[in-house]
């Protein structure tokens, strides 16, 4: 496997202020509240905790932690300059104390790139990949709006190819910034054709909600993640040009990508495949972290559906696998054992929610008394720091 990287000027020395803020408030939020519920396990019923519980301190250290393992691993790429995604990726799986204390969602976010073989894999808040092709490049995500000017940049020193296709793995606003880029732009002014954006068919669908609540999400997530008044939801959305329903094979000069749709974060995700080198795309199906199936804030999502989407990537036996967040996981065994471990903890929560539902027992009895496998929440890409286990069940 031919692995390589550059880092460049900025990006050696720190992630822009206003995403490393911004990513670390957002999932630190989330996450003090996750770390008072967590008390939970030990008997303590979910009716005791409140937002109102976690103390000024207790949030403020958290975000403390979380800024200095985004700065560890921003040390370990500069001490690994021809491999820095590779050794976050290793200290992550190692469960190291540098990159995991505080909230991973947020920390795993230096934005530096690294080859593998022909995709250049970008690390930053929510990752984008892209494949070298003889037709083009193919981008799969396109990161934040405050990322993407920089994806741009960092992939133009990689590459002057045009970006040929753009596939969103979903329609979140973290992942489908293209807008932002300057990919499109410039296809203009160099008389490239233009990118063709090819996603789901619901995630159009998600575009349309999106802009006619953009008031209500801009306040749910100004509530959620403590937010200054100032945040502002996105407006404006980059539509796909081409749609598929179940399944869809593309192919780009001689890469071959499948596209499958399968229902997890959202109902309108895509896994992305390239059956030759083993490479899956997973978008947020996984992202270090306990399985985000739902919170009191946001809608439920499906986490029997999500279980089996796993089960189906495994049965490929990926060689790599690219999530929406956090670094790769590299090696066949690796990514079997995480993959393995996932469908575990959501099929347990899943079979214990029924089995009480089934009983006639209410919610709070279930959350409270929802059994499965704690030990699988000590693996480091489980830690239940962005999502509570126990929402899952409602």
């Amino acid at each position: 496997m031919e692995v390589s990287n550059h880092l460049h000027g900025d990006e050696k020395c720190c992630l822009c202020c206003e995403e490393m803020v911004i990513t670390a408030h957002k999932a630190l939020q989330s996450s003090a509240l996750l770390q008072n519920m967590n008390s939970g396990y030990l008997g303590i019923s979910l009716e005791a905790t409140s937002a109102e519980d976690i103390s000024t301190t207790e949030y403020e250290d958290e975000m403390a932690q979380t800024i200095q393992s985004l700065s560890n691993c921003m040390m370990i790429a500069e001490e690994n300059p021809e491999n820095p995604v590779t050794a976050i990726a290793e200290a992550a799986w190692n469960a190291d104390e540098r990159v995991m204390a505080g909230n991973s969602v947020a920390a795993f976010t230096p934005h530096v790139m690294e080859r593998y073989g022909p995709v250049m894999s970008i690390l930053t808040f929510a990752n984008c990949n892209v494949v070298e092709t003889e037709e083009g490049l193919v981008m799969i995500d396109c990161g934040t709006a405050v990322a993407a000017p920089r994806i741009f940049e960092t992939i133009r020193r990689e590459s002057s190819l045009p970006l040929h296709t753009a596939i969103y793995t979903h329609g979140h606003v973290d992942h489908v910034m293209l807008q932002y880029t300057g990919f499109e732009e410039e296809a203009i002014k160099k008389g490239y054709p233009r990118t063709r954006v090819i996603a789901h068919e619901n995630v159009s669908a998600r575009f349309d909600r999106y802009r006619l609540t953009a008031g209500y999400n801009t306040e749910i997530n100004r509530r959620q993640f403590q937010l200054p008044k100032t945040f502002e939801w996105e407006r404006v959305y980059r539509y796909p040009d081409e749609v598929y329903s179940s399944f869809r094979r593309l192919e780009i000069g001689t890469k071959v990508f499948e596209l499958h749709h399968g229902k997890g974060e959202t109902d309108d995700a895509t896994i992305v495949y390239m059956p030759e080198e083993r490479y899956v795309f997973t978008g947020d199906f996984f992202i270090w972290n306990t399985p985000n199936c739902g919170n009191p804030q946001k809608v439920q999502r499906f986490p029997l559906e999500w279980a089996q989407m796993l089960r189906k990537i495994a049965s490929w036996k990926p060689q790599s696998l690219f999530p929406g967040h956090g670094p790769p996981i590299i090696g066949q065994d690796r990514v079997s054992q995480a993959l393995n471990d996932t469908i575990a903890l959501l099929e347990q929560i899943c079979s214990s929610t029924l089995g009480y539902l089934n009983k006639g027992k209410d919610l709070n009895f279930i959350m409270n008394n929802v059994s499965f496998d704690k030990s699988l929440l000590l693996k480091p890409y489980l830690y239940p720091k962005y999502d509570d286990p126990r929402f899952i069940a409602a």
